[in-house]
């Protein structure tokens, strides 16, 4: 939809094309002319274009914009383009934008019923087209107001009667001040000029305070009150100086017409205030979209916004995974229950509106609005107006804001498109990683148990070498199993981190499980195991952490020299059981402690021997982690490290555990 000079680019059209305007209002006809219109441009094959004069009268009331936005939308479905334009000549401005569009045919509604005393002094908007038309041929549709219609209208002269009594005695009261104030000079000699500038300041004043009739009774008011009190004779309304005549004319046509530009001014300016408020409202809206931390704030943020720019209550219904509409959001004064899924989902489907006010579930007591990207409905945004006579702002301008809701829709689409392709590169580049890892780990036991089986094969062979190549094929299945773990335990926290089969489990007897498998797995490794004074229970899953538990006494043996005792010790601590296990090895480096728990870290020594994946620490603080825990390196007193893992016991914590 256009506004004002913003139009969209269009074809290049000969210049004895025919193009047909249609001059659309807030009458119950006007889809009747829609319709003709459409009909004509049809037939003789021409473009055409519906065009909405934007004036006060208009403006102001909520039933007419909400009924001229309807019609657009019926012109818009028809291949129309449509067209807003500020204005207060109605037919001049039909008129100027025809000609600067190069329109040949127009067709507007023509009401056969005139109200009003001054209706046969005011020229009609068909009868001032029918002036003015010059080259361009005028279609009329002729309409008589259903009941509905002539009932409204006669509601909106009883109120009009109300303010017109409010103004009527506003300028009394401002014409009675201008004499009070004009009598004042009069007594201290100012002359009759100033006088007359004083009456007329007074027409001014009360033109632009209650408007163009309003300023029109007091600019003939300003008349016959100089006349009466300050021309000779006084106190009567006979002019005995003819030269006073042209002066009460001259008088009376500029405070009508100052008048009548006062009040054009202050039309204007009430529409600009408005559309300026507005404006910067939905500039705060698209700034407010801008900042939402998540797409579940900016859908809340979207809801309270249309209520407070609007007035109206709204809900966002986005499609969910079988393509049904789900409420995302919604303000608290939206209704709780959707009553009308009927319309909402031929909204979503058709991209066009539905309910109320439209011509599809038009007795529905919610409106729903498409929110579009790329020409195809995203979302749909539910309107639903407690009390119509409340709303504030131009419904029809509600399109902007639908589309700076709908820009930020696309935008967390788009960002969730590319943390899902950095997710996916990331998973990609992880499985590559273990692929590489897994394949070389797995091939150098594989190649030692081979190598050990064909010796086997060799006649001949000593008792004392064949129990050596037995413990070499134990050592490097071993091996084999504890890798095949941890890549098990790391698919599984990773596919469902809570489900753990937890149970309460004596810590003191999940070392001891550890340490007795550990003795057999390194034989030529002592293993000192000091347990706790108390014993101790945690709620853990009692697989997992022996696993852990074994990770952590597999490191410390690949790292400390031959020879050297690893040690395996419980030690408690406010609201948590600390296992600690200390190796004899270099230790590690202060800025490198916590990169030691990231994927596919290793601290190798320059020869590069020391065999692993770079999961087994890694492992460990996923499996701390999903028991609510955690786990630490410390640098061991003498050298070395100590690895440990904290455990919740469930008891509150007196004071900081030293770990």
């Amino acid at each position: 939809m256009q506004d004002d000079d913003e139009s969209k680019p269009e074809p290049v059209l000969p210049l004895n094309a025919e193009r047909v305007l249609v001059a659309v209002g807030g009458s119950p006809w006007s889809a009747r002319l829609v319709r003709a219109a459409h009909r004509l441009a049809c037939s003789i094959k021409a473009p055409w274009i519906a065009l909405h004069i934007v004036t006060h009268e208009n403006f102001s009331s909520v039933d007419n914009r909400e009924r001229v936005r309807s019609v657009l939308k019926l012109a818009e479905s028809l291949g129309a383009e449509t067209a807003l334009i500020r204005g207060e000549r109605s037919a001049k401005d039909i008129l100027a934008f025809a000609r600067a569009r190069n329109v040949t045919k127009i067709v507007a509604g023509r009401d056969l019923r005139r109200y009003g005393l001054t209706s046969p002094f005011r020229p009609s908007l068909a009868d001032t087209l029918l002036q003015e038309q010059g080259d361009i041929d005028i279609f009329f549709v002729h309409g008589d107001p259903p009941a509905e219609r002539r009932s409204e209208e006669s509601g909106r002269r009883n109120r009009s009667a109300g303010a017109g009594l409010r103004a009527a005695a506003g300028s009394a009261l401002i014409m009675l001040l201008t004499l009070g104030l004009a009598l004042l000079f009069d007594r201290i000699g100012i002359g009759e000029p100033n006088i007359i500038m004083i009456h007329l300041l007074g027409a001014f004043f009360a033109a632009i305070a209650f408007g163009r009739a309003a300023g029109l009774a007091a600019s003939l008011w300003a008349v016959l009150q100089f006349n009466f009190f300050f021309t000779e004779p006084r106190l009567t309304f006979a002019v005995h100086d003819p030269g006073y005549l042209p002066i009460f004319a001259v008088m009376f046509i500029v405070a009508t017409v100052t008048a009548s530009l006062a009040t054009r001014l202050r039309r204007q300016s009430a529409i600009i205030r408005r559309q300026e408020a507005q404006t910067y409202q939905l500039y705060l809206f698209g700034q407010s979209l801008a900042e939402a931390p998540d797409s579940a704030a900016m859908l809340a943020e979207s809801c309270a916004q249309l209520t407070k720019i609007y007035s109206l209550e709204s809900a966002i219904f986005i499609p969910d995974a079988v393509g049904a509409p789900a409420r995302r959001a919604a303000s608290p004064g939206y209704p709780a229950a959707e009553a009308e899924p009927a319309a909402l989902a031929r909204c979503l489907a058709s991209g066009q509106a539905a309910g109320r006010g439209t011509d599809a579930f038009s007795g529905a007591a919610i409106r729903y609005e498409p929110v579009k990207s790329g020409g195809q409905a995203i979302a749909v945004v539910g309107l639903f107006e407690r009390d119509a006579a409340l709303a504030s702002a131009d419904v029809m301008r509600i399109d902007t804001a639908l589309s700076l809701i709908g820009r930020a829709l696309e935008r967390e689409r788009l960002v969730e498109e590319r943390r899902q392709a950095t997710l996916r590169a990331e998973s990609e580049r992880i499985r590559s990683s273990l692929l590489r890892s897994v394949s070389h780990d797995f091939r150098t036991p594989l190649s030692g148990i081979v190598g050990a089986a064909e010796s086997l094969g060799y006649a001949e062979l000593k008792p004392d070498i064949i129990a050596a190549i037995a413990a070499d094929i134990e050592g490097e299945a071993q091996q084999l199993s504890l890798l095949v773990e941890n890549i098990l335990n790391l698919t599984r926290l990773q596919e469902d981190p809570a489900r753990l089969r937890t149970s309460k489990e004596s810590v003191d007897d999940l070392v001891c499980a550890a340490a007795e498998t550990a003795r057999k797995r390194y034989r030529q490794r002592a293993l000192n195991v000091e347990l706790g004074e108390a014993p101790q229970t945690a709620e853990v899953d009692p697989l997992l952490i022996q696993q852990l538990l074994l990770n952590f006494i597999d490191n410390a043996d690949k790292y400390s020299p031959p020879g050297e005792p690893i040690g395996l010790s419980i030690e408690r601590a406010p609201g948590e059981v600390l296992i600690l296990v200390r190796d004899r090895g270099s230790g590690v480096p202060p800025d490198r402690v916590r990169q030691v728990f990231e994927k596919f870290v290793r601290l190798q020594p320059g020869d590069g021997s020391i065999r692993g994946s770079g999961l087994g620490l890694y492992i460990c603080e996923t499996i701390a982690k999903a028991h609510g825990g955690r786990v630490f390196l410390q640098a061991a007193p003498g050298g070395g490290s100590v690895f440990g893992l904290a455990l919740p016991t469930g008891e509150e914590k007196g004071g900081d555990g030293d770990a």
